[in-house]
């Protein structure tokens, strides 16, 4: 550490604490970017607050603690621009801790708590609320009773890009909604920019809803919740009739299914009746004859299953070809295809589909009945791929 006098950026990865330590008491008077990440989880044995740094006070501007625990009182946690702090553990700072580490820093631009602290014993209380004025973008991976305190006690009025990775359990599952309506109040201004809805299931019973901006519209807000251990279903409802937000408006929805086989689509599938800006679905490692099915049939409003959808991803899935022939026959108004006469009031045809596009293990595809696909859609709307990997 002897040319820590003249650090001023420094990105660092300690594999002992032994040399976090080293790094954490080095002088470093002119230090304004301090990025350090510890491959054993580390807590530093200060004692008083000013220890760090030699106390040479650097100019701190941007401060990420991955894997290491510092006194959260200390001076270096103060008047900060960009802060980072993950990989804690049962060293991640209280609620209290955390929301005097945000109240120190009024100047704070960007901030990312990953702390995925055990569900308190009591619910956290609103605190004295304090402004984040210059804040644009906020990641916050907690458990819900955190991120609705903190919603409720920090004021963001120019936010323009918040991300929510919550883990649920049995005695905050009833949280959810509240979460949803608290992260609306954050958006009072509504942009003129087209957006794109993104809602992904993922194997670990994980729900993501993320809207993005759309096209060429990259300056726009962003927002991003994840649910983790909360059926997919009960999220997606929630989501569904909890967030109606003009801030938000989808120009077009996309849904991407990363589930296990053994997963059953159909809850999930019958909440999205009456959404219909569906585009694209894109779908791995899952059963999608559910989703032929739904497709295939009127829903509970009398409607096309995904109406406007224009694409189909599937990657390494499992289905019956003869349910996937019979969606698109159906959906093309084909009745030799379909087996039977389409049902009265189905008529009225969705619009063509632009693209499908399957992927298999080889030897996996049944290359007769995708033959019969593709002949209906035209060579420049069906793509095969049977080269994957399992």
């Amino acid at each position: 550490m002897m040319y820590s006098k003249r650090w001023q950026s420094i990105e660092l990865v300690a594999p002992t604490s032994e040399e976090v330590l080293a790094i954490m008491n080095a002088p470093a008077p002119h230090l304004r970017s301090l990025e350090v990440k510890s491959i054993v989880l580390s807590r530093l044995p200060f004692q008083k607050e000013g220890i760090m740094l030699q106390e040479t006070e650097p100019q701190l501007h941007r401060l990420g603690l991955h894997g290491i625990a510092v006194p959260w009182n200390s001076y270096i946690l103060r008047d900060l621009r960009y802060l980072s702090i993950s990989g804690l553990d049962e060293f991640a700072p209280s609620y209290e801790e955390t929301l005097e580490i945000l109240r120190a820093c009024p100047g704070l631009v960007e901030v990312d708590l990953s702390l995925k602290p055990a569900a308190p014993a009591e619910i956290p209380k609103k605190g004295t609320p304090f402004a984040l004025g210059e804040l644009l973008s906020m990641s916050l991976s907690s458990n819900p009773f955190w991120a609705q305190a903190l919603l409720k006690t920090a004021h963001m009025p120019s936010v323009g890009s918040v991300s929510l990775d919550l883990d649920f359990n049995s005695d905050s599952a009833q949280l959810f909604p509240c979460v949803i309506k608290s992260t609306q109040t954050l958006f009072t201004t509504v942009f003129d920019v087209q957006y794109q809805l993104l809602i992904t299931v993922s194997y670990d019973n994980r729900l993501t809803w993320a809207y993005e901006p759309s096209g060429t519209h990259r300056s726009g807000r962003g927002l991003e919740i994840t649910a983790r251990n909360k059926p997919a279903s009960e999220a997606l409802e929630e989501f569904l009739v909890e967030y109606s937000s003009p801030q938000f408006t989808p120009e077009f929805i996309e849904i991407d299914l990363d589930m296990p086989f053994d997963l059953d689509l159909s809850a999930f599938l019958k909440k999205l009746d009456g959404v219909d800006r569906i585009s694209n679905i894109m779908a791995s490692g899952c059963n999608l004859d559910p989703l032929f099915t739904y497709m295939s049939s009127a829903t509970t409003i009398d409607s096309w299953g995904f109406p406007k959808l224009e694409g189909l991803t599937i990657y390494n899935c499992e289905y019956d070809p003869s349910r996937l022939l019979s969606m698109i026959g159906a959906r093309y108004g084909l009745e030799e295809v379909v087996g039977s006469d389409i049902p009265d009031g189905r008529r009225d045809l969705p619009p063509s589909l632009k693209w499908i596009t399957i992927s298999h293990v080889s030897g996996d595809a049944d290359k007769e009945t995708l033959s019969l696909v593709q002949d209906i859609l035209g060579p420049d709307c069906f793509e095969f791929d049977e080269d994957v990997e399992r």
